[in-house]
């Protein structure tokens, strides 16, 4: 849900229903770590994280792109980054894409391979390698989900003061 303006000159409204809906995603996060569910603290990281990269990328108006996967917004971060456009994802994005195109990477291998074998092989993964891997991968989310957080709402000032210069 997109913010709502007031007539010109006027403060922004602030969206308090996204911002509940927030502090519930985190919450659960949190809760499904703490009782060792790190499949759905991975679901809900994944969505924040999928939300507020698009969010960053559309706040100039150069990108049109919906909100679309996470996937999909990596690669825009990406073609964004390259193309050396005046947008508000600044040069510290780089290293926050690498570090979250590496998670989403071990994120798909988790959700793919928890039970992937050959036909009378065992599997590649063993139980507890899996438990601890995803574990490992729900913790790491969660703190990015909190550093893309903090880093798009700097760049969504940034877009309403005029853009990174």
């Amino acid at each position: 849900m997109e913010n709502k303006y007031m007539a010109s000159g006027q403060a922004e409204k602030k969206n308090y229903a996204k911002r509940d809906l927030y502090a519930l995603a985190f919450e659960m996060i949190s809760t499904a770590i703490r009782h060792n569910f790190p499949l759905q603290a991975i679901a809900v990281e994944e969505s924040i994280m999928s939300d507020r990269i698009w969010s960053a990328l559309n706040a100039s108006k150069t990108n049109g792109g919906s909100k679309e996967t996470l996937g999909r917004a990596l690669e825009e971060w990406k073609r964004l980054l390259k193309g050396g456009n005046p947008h508000p994802i600044g040069e510290e994005a780089e290293a926050m894409r690498k570090d979250l195109a590496n998670w989403w990477d071990s994120r798909n291998k988790l959700i793919h391979g928890i039970v992937k074998s050959f036909r009378g092989e065992e599997p590649k993964v063993s139980a507890t390698i899996f438990e601890r891997s995803a574990m490992k991968s729900a913790i790491k989310g969660y703190e990015l989900a909190r550093r893309i957080c903090n880093w798009s709402k700097t760049q969504i000032r940034k877009a309403k003061k005029g853009g990174v210069k």
